[in-house]
């Protein structure tokens, strides 16, 4: 972390998930929704109101799908406006996080963009944030 000296850090200000950054360089966001591509690889289905657990870089977090935007299966043409993903679909779907991580898009750290779905420990889906909501509610795209 730059600007602070360690006499200065408690352990009891620090928890799981903590991440530092430069104030003046895009410091790191905490999100509660994201928009992402998701590629469903179990035989369960995806549908608007599917919850299940996203673990992304060392963290576990309770999601809800919130809208699928679109579709596509791996030899077909795209789909509009879906009601579900099927296994091998890959699709855009908007996520809301029930507990607020610092996560970052595709195009800026990739590394700390891909997440996976768990269903009753088995995977689901894996995929990548393509953008974001902050949880000061504005919208966050990659870095230009």
């Amino acid at each position: 972390m730059v600007g602070i000296s360690i006499p200065d850090i408690k352990r009891c200000s620090l928890y799981s998930g903590c991440v530092g950054g430069e104030q003046d360089n895009r410091p790191p966001s905490t999100v509660t929704e994201v928009t992402a591509e998701v590629l469903v690889l179990g035989s369960q289905e995806l549908r608007v109101r599917f919850s299940s657990v996203m673990y992304i870089h060392l963290t576990h977090v309770a999601i809800c799908i919130l809208d699928i935007i679109g579709a596509e299966r791996t030899s077909k043409r795209t789909k509009i406006d879906p009601k579900s993903l099927q296994q091998h679909e890959r699709g855009t779907v908007r996520i809301y996080l029930k507990t607020p991580v610092s996560l970052e898009c595709k195009d800026f750290i990739p590394r700390l963009s891909r997440f996976v779905l768990f269903d009753h420990q088995r995977v689901v889906a894996a995929g990548c944030v393509l953008h974001f909501h902050s949880t000061s509610g504005t919208l966050t795209k990659a870095a230009k």
